[in-house]
């Protein structure tokens, strides 16, 4: 009874709203003071948990009721992980299809990247795997190849892992990337994601931010480690949700 008196309150503080835990909490114990912090971090883990709110950074909630996003992956996409998962069990490596983006952009690109992350010293190895298996993969180093030599409508790119929490399980050792790595990747490698530059990348970033609840301290870490958290404060900076966060967070 006493959580669902804590839960109630949150939702009617916080309608649609960002805060941080640190004020949730003052603010219950306003109404309750023998409530221990314990149990208001405990009802807001459930509260995620249910997606009643997410967390849109670092002890800051939003009570936005955007939907996460969730990864979806081409048939070409899923055809990889499998002769992956086949050929290499062993293998640790993130999956990023680059055509969930067009969901965001205006103008729709005729063709897609798929990029493999893998540890560095097994770069060529995946080259090769997939190159024996029928599909046409490249290093990254040899990216310019791919325009020369892929007639189809998915470029294939294997390069070296990044290291970030923004991830998701998707099968076995393999995992997929969250929407925020991704829209930090196009941003960081615009040779793996030429189609998404420009004005198109604003759309993308702000169309995003929009539509889905975003982790955005998560965003910025990543965004920091790949040396372009400047420029993802710039494309941010037109989303209201983004400000909202700004609000809380500073």
């Amino acid at each position: 009874m006493v959580t669902q008196n804590i839960r109630q309150l949150i939702l009617h503080k916080y309608q649609s709203g960002t805060a941080k835990t640190s004020d949730i909490i003052k603010y219950i114990l306003s109404h309750n003071p023998d409530v221990p912090p314990a149990t208001i971090n405990w009802v807001l883990y459930n509260m995620v948990k249910n997606q009643e709110v997410v967390r849109a950074g670092r002890g800051i909630y939003s009570f936005d009721t955007k939907p996460i996003w969730q990864p979806a992956l081409s048939e070409f996409a899923k055809n990889m992980v499998s002769i992956m998962s086949a050929q290499l069990p062993y293998l640790q490596a993130t999956i990023t299809d680059s055509s969930v983006l067009r969901e965001f952009m205006v103008q729709q690109p005729f063709s897609f990247s798929v990029i493999v992350e893998v540890p560095i010293r097994l770069i060529d190895s995946v080259v090769q795997k997939l190159n024996d298996a029928g599909i046409k993969a490249f290093s990254k180093a040899n990216h310019s190849l791919a325009e020369l030599y892929v007639k189809d409508d998915t470029s294939v790119y294997v390069t070296k892992t990044v290291q970030t929490t923004a991830l998701l399980t998707y099968e076995g050792k393999i995992n997929t990337s969250r929407l925020e790595k991704i829209l930090v990747d196009a941003l960081a490698e615009p040779e793996l994601y030429a189609q998404f530059q420009g004005w198109e990348l604003e759309n993308i970033y702000e169309n995003a931010s929009e539509a889905y609840a975003l982790n955005y301290s998560q965003m910025l870490k990543y965004a920091t480690n790949r040396g372009k958290r400047p420029a993802a404060e710039e494309l941010l900076k037109g989303s209201k949700s983004y400000q909202k966060y700004l609000e809380v967070a500073l």
